[in-house]
């Protein structure tokens, strides 16, 4: 099957006085219909800057300084303004983190919702109307006659996010990107968004890029799962290889970070050290002058990527195909 999206040594520069600087350093990565992707990683990593590349949202202090972002067949950074914005929302759609700085406060839940049909050339005021209250009844809102008449600050913060989701895929996108959707809300209703997204996952057949540095949200609703560290994609694969089989250091890190039953009462583990800050050279593995492992040759350039099966590859030089150690796919 050919992915949907495919991202070809994706590199985002962003403007530090007259310089650009790289923080999403050559990735790659690709989504095919109907998966749930996740990017995980420390806050700076990239995340968020991968997602508003494919968005074309980066702005003036930021650029896609290298590689390519293709979607089914189109070039994203090749098309004109007029072909992104009808993409845009009809195609691919974003859910951001808070909704109530994402929602206009002046404007009825209703107009907001009707507005993304009438940019992508639905006019027919019944058809706007039914197909509102169609996305409502869908994201698991009930009464959406009332609900369209009120304001987004007469809501909660579960149905904020709820009515967003519907805002995004109101015109039926095949890719939906959302970034760190769940993190403002609490568990319970967390737990209900999740629900949500994998409801409209397989009835919609909507492929998902979800970020997040929550690990427990990652496993919950993620087919296959992307660790990025300092501006690279450090490991990738299934969920079942990453979460029982992880092999990156910084992998290990973060899974030894969790606070889990086994560990009450024991001090939590954490990865020494400090993200490389912005802008700071080094050649060889980022995460090396943290890593408990590292050798001379983590130092020495980025290690190549090394694939084991279909589902799991790692850039990491202490990895080795032919190695001892039985490696089990899952």
């Amino acid at each position: 099957m050919k992915p949907l999206l495919k991202a070809q040594n994706l590199t985002v520069a962003v403007r530090k006085g007259k310089k650009w600087i790289t923080v999403v350093d050559h990735i790659n990565f690709d989504i095919k219909q109907g998966e749930i992707i996740g990017i995980v990683g420390e806050s700076g990593c990239g995340k968020t800057l991968t997602a508003l590349s494919i968005m074309g949202l980066l702005g003036a202090h930021a650029k896609i300084a290298e590689g390519e972002l293709l979607f089914k067949t189109v070039d994203l950074q090749a098309i004109s303004r007029q072909e992104k914005q009808r993409l845009m929302g009809y195609e691919i759609a974003m859910v951001f983190q808070e909704p109530m700085t994402a929602l206009n406060p002046l404007m009825k839940i209703g107009e907001q919702l009707a507005e993304p049909l009438r940019l992508h050339g639905i006019t027919d005021r019944k058809m706007i109307h039914d197909k509102v209250i169609e996305i409502l009844h869908e994201v698991e809102l009930s009464e959406p006659e009332r609900l369209m008449q009120a304001y987004p600050h007469q809501l909660s913060g579960g149905m904020r996010q709820r009515v967003m989701i519907a805002a995004a895929v109101i015109c039926r996108p095949k890719l939906l990107i959302a970034d760190e959707a769940t993190t403002a809300l609490d568990v319970t209703v967390q737990a209900q968004i999740l629900q949500l997204l994998k409801k409209l996952n397989q009835t919609m057949g909507l492929s998902i890029l979800f970020i997040s540095h929550d690990l427990g949200v990652i496993r919950a609703i993620c087919d296959k799962v992307m660790v990025m560290y300092a501006g690279k994609i450090v490991e990738q694969g299934s969920v079942g290889n990453i979460f029982y089989h992880p092999l990156h250091e910084y992998t290990k890190g973060l899974f030894g970070a969790i606070a889990v039953p086994e560990k009450k009462g024991l001090p939590l583990s954490n990865i020494p050290g400090k993200v490389p800050a912005v802008g700071e050279k080094r050649l060889g593995c980022p995460f090396a002058l943290r890593c408990p492992k590292v050798q001379d040759i983590c130092l020495s350039a980025f290690p190549s990527e090394i694939a084991l099966g279909e589902n799991h590859s790692v850039n990491c030089a202490l990895v080795e195909a032919d190695r001892e150690v039985e490696y089990v796919q899952i």
